[in-house]
Formats: structure tokens, sequence, C-alpha cells
């Protein structure tokens, strides 16, 4: 059986509906799920964050993580409470996937916006907020001008 790695990229299951409380396992390499399992979400979320990470810290030589806890960013890909709202909290420096409609865990635009936030807090030490900044550096997400908004914090 494999297990998510211990990467950059944490499943926690932190706010309700508390539907992920089980690491996703797999009898193959490559995590296989559709997207009618609940699991997809969890593996989906995992692998966008875990990419765009080690793109920055390992390409761009970004030494970027979490300061209010050890270990690589916590994610829930069914926060919200069913609802479909997605958020990085700075406070906690979790993030929450919501869902309705289309899960957003299931959307790699809507998991690398949230991670931006993060990023883009934590690179500007907790400032992102001011003025509605960090909404419009985590909007220039495009997939071809993420590493603007890694580059423009310095």
């Amino acid at each position: 059986m494999l297990q998510f790695p211990a990467t950059d990229a944490v499943l926690n299951d932190f706010d309700k509906p508390y539907s992920c409380l089980v690491q996703p396992v797999s009898t193959t390499s490559d995590f296989y799920r559709s997207r009618s399992d609940n699991v997809f979400d969890a593996v989906n979320a995992y692998y966008h964050i875990d990419t765009m990470l080690r793109y920055i810290i390992l390409d761009l030589e970004i030494n970027v993580g979490p300061t209010e806890y050890t270990g690589g960013f916590q994610f829930d890909p069914h926060a919200s409470d069913g609802e479909d709202n997605s958020f990085y909290s700075s406070w906690s420096q979790q993030l929450g996937y919501g869902e309705g409609g289309v899960d957003d865990a299931e959307d790699a635009d809507v998991v690398v916006h949230e991670l931006a936030h993060a990023l883009h807090d934590i690179l500007a030490l907790g400032m992102s907020q001011e003025d509605g900044l960090a909404e419009v550096r985590s909007n220039k997400y495009d997939g071809r001008v993420f590493w603007l908004i890694i580059l423009q914090v310095f």
C-alpha cells in the first residue's frame, strides 16, 4: 500500500464536514481515482499543491512554508461545511476547499489560487491583506504567470 509521502502538502481534515478522515492509500503508484470518489479531491489537491511547491522550493530556490506549525501546508479538500467557498486562513495558515457545483479541490485553478494566497501572505510577512493586495496577486495566476506572483513579492 502506498500513502501520500511526507512533503510540503499535508492532508488535514480540520473543518466540517469531516469527510476525508483517512489518508488516501493505493495499491499502485498512480493513486488513480474517479471524481465520483471523495478521495479524488484529496489526491487532486495534494498533487497540485505538491507540484507547485516543488517548483517554487526546488527550481526557484525560494524556501517557503508555514510558520505557524511544522510540516507542509495543511489542506482540507472538503471544508466550509459543504458550502461553495474555498479559503486560505492567514491565522492558521491552512487551506480549505469548499463543495458545491464542482468541488473546489477538483479544480486545479482553485487549488493553486488558494495556495497563492498562502505563499503571498507568508512571503509578505502577513501584510498581504492590505488594500486587497492578496486577491489581486492570487487572481493573476493563470498557469502561465504563476511565477510572477512569487517574483513580484521581492
